[in-house]
């Protein structure tokens, strides 16, 4: 898989142009907390009433992931992805320069849009790049975005907001390259060659099909970042309440499990190149469960501190490398994917990333701070229960096909 990739090949300057590209929206995506205390020195305003910009950037995201699905095809994709590289830019500019707090929501609002437009034509064009190479770089590419989220507050409080004006320039820089590299073709002919039936290809069955499996997936992605999100943002809380750490250590708590989420998937990288995409998850996901439990047996015998600190740093571990799989699955499964598709993963984990979260804060306080664990450990199995869907669908399609109106009847 690594060893095909030549230094100056097309595929290599894709690579390094969707791996800084996605580094550099990490930086703008984690800057944006690290900006509002600055903003407001500037303003005399709170902190707090900058919230909206918050919201308008949400709001930027989730409508961006829906448009980039729908237009991908119909544009040349480096140009496209050129285009998001300019508004994320230009808005982190203007994220500096504006004071106003209204205009400063509707410079996010398109800066969540070019946000979205990256994150989804990055991945998208990662895969088509690599086909069925792709997990080892889908790894690397989650890994540099992970450096760039860690990195960023530290630029920031090095630099001060200056900083994110520099963040806005390296995307008008990765914009301006991609135009000279020409783009992978998503979900068409991945050969001039071959020649498609136009009757097979728009089959009402395999649509069908393929949409299942899709809806599977996306369910998949809701929970992932929503476990991951709600687990990683309650810990330092749960760990507070039960007594386990001092509001100080608190952020230690949280800080470790996205510090192993990190550590993960660098681990990942090397681990991608031995192992088939199926198996990863399914090891990822067992230890999930495994060190939920494990945390909770800790719980009830008292070793709380030990099951803060434990579980953290296991379940960051597990949960580390099972998004980008998540994105490589389809290709191992010899599925095409679109820029569509993508869209749809990251709109489903935005989703479960804002509403899941809320979820595990309403159970802790009705059901006590335990909750955290056992959500964690409900998940996981339903997580577990999800996949061997996904790999039953897409067995019986590529093995029985025969068998498909069999499955679509049973959901």
């Amino acid at each position: 898989m690594l060893s095909n990739i030549h230094l100056f090949s097309w595929q290599t300057r894709c690579t390094v142009l969707y791996i800084i590209g996605y580094a550099s929206l990490a930086f703008i995506i984690s800057g944006l907390g690290p900006l509002i205390p600055f903003k407001a020195d500037e303003s005399g305003r709170a902190e707090t009433d900058y919230s909206i910009v918050f919201t308008f950037r949400g709001i930027g995201y989730l409508a961006g992931s829906i448009l980039v699905g729908r237009i991908e095809h119909r544009f040349n994709s480096h140009l496209l992805l050129t285009s998001y590289f300019f508004v994320l830019g230009t808005s982190a500019y203007l994220g500096v320069v504006v004071r106003s707090i209204p205009m400063l929501a509707v410079v996010f609002l398109f800066n969540g849009i070019g946000c979205s437009g990256i994150d989804v034509l990055s991945q998208a064009l990662t895969v088509e790049v690599h086909e069925e190479g792709v997990q080892p770089w889908m790894q690397f590419l989650h890994f540099c975005y992970g450096i760039g989220a860690f990195t960023s507050p530290i630029i920031m409080s090095g630099l001060g907001q200056e900083a994110f004006k520099y963040f806005g320039l390296i995307c008008l820089i990765v914009g301006c390259v991609c135009i000279f590299i020409d783009p992978p073709r998503i979900h068409k002919a991945s050969d001039n060659s071959i020649v498609i039936n136009p009757e097979e290809e728009e089959a009402e069955g395999s649509k069908r099909i393929t949409s299942d499996i899709n809806f599977f997936l996306c369910i998949m992605f809701f929970f992932y970042l929503g476990a991951a999100v709600g687990f990683g943002g309650w810990i330092s809380t749960y760990a507070t309440i039960t007594g386990a750490s001092t509001k100080e250590e608190a952020a230690f708590c949280s800080g470790v499990f996205w510090v192993f989420i990190t550590l993960g998937r660098m681990l990942a990288i090397p681990a991608a190149t031995r192992f088939s995409t199926n198996s990863q998850i399914q090891l990822l996901i067992y230890s999930c469960v495994l060190s939920v439990s494990t945390a909770l047996v800790f719980v009830g015998l008292g070793l709380t501190r030990m099951a803060v600190y434990l579980g953290s740093a296991w379940f960051g571990l597990s949960m580390s490398a099972i998004y980008p799989l998540l994105m490589s699955l389809p290709t191992e499964l010899k599925f095409k994917t679109t820029a569509e598709d993508t869209s749809r993963y990251v709109i489903s984990g935005a989703i479960g990333e804002s509403e899941l979260p809320v979820v595990f804060g309403l159970m802790m306080a009705a059901l006590g701070s335990n909750m955290l664990f056992t959500l964690a450990l409900i998940i996981s199995v339903i997580f577990l229960g999800l996949h061997k869907k996904v790999l039953e669908y897409s067995y019986a399609v590529k093995n029985k096909p025969d068998l498909e109106m069999e499955l679509f009847n049973r959901v």
